[in-house]
């Protein structure tokens, strides 16, 4: 009877262990990028406020966007959000973002940019 017991133990372990780790997969629907008009001018342009929020249950990393047709008239931290070549950006510096925490910038353009999450890395 013990054996059985500790065989069902054991085998319950490893299903909640797999099912908790299928819960951290986090992939790039996990990212909430939001633009909006901040009311503001600087320049001439108008102002734009940008949060990337990271909905996983686990922290991401090296966070690409695509950027095509990003420019400023306002210097952005490029610790936040910076062009590396081409239409590609990066967030953070690359550096992880927290479960259920965001980056926040904002920049001064004509056109708000389509920002798309385009890869990153999960750390669970």
């Amino acid at each position: 009877m013990a054996t059985i017991t500790n065989y069902l133990f054991s085998n319950l372990i490893v299903v909640l262990m797999l099912a908790t780790k299928g819960l951290c997969i986090c992939d790039l629907n996990g990212v909430t990028i939001g633009t909006t008009r901040s009311g503001k001018t600087r320049e001439g342009e108008l102002q734009w406020d940008v949060e990337v929020i990271n909905n996983c249950a686990c922290p991401i990393s090296n966070l690409v966007v695509s950027c095509k047709g990003f420019a400023s008239s306002l210097k952005v931290n490029p610790a936040l959000f910076r062009q590396e070549g081409g239409d590609k950006c990066v967030v953070n510096g690359g550096n992880a973002i927290a479960p259920k925490a965001s980056i926040r910038f904002s920049y001064a353009w004509h056109s708000p940019a389509i920002l798309i999450p385009t890869s990153l890395s999960s750390t669970c």
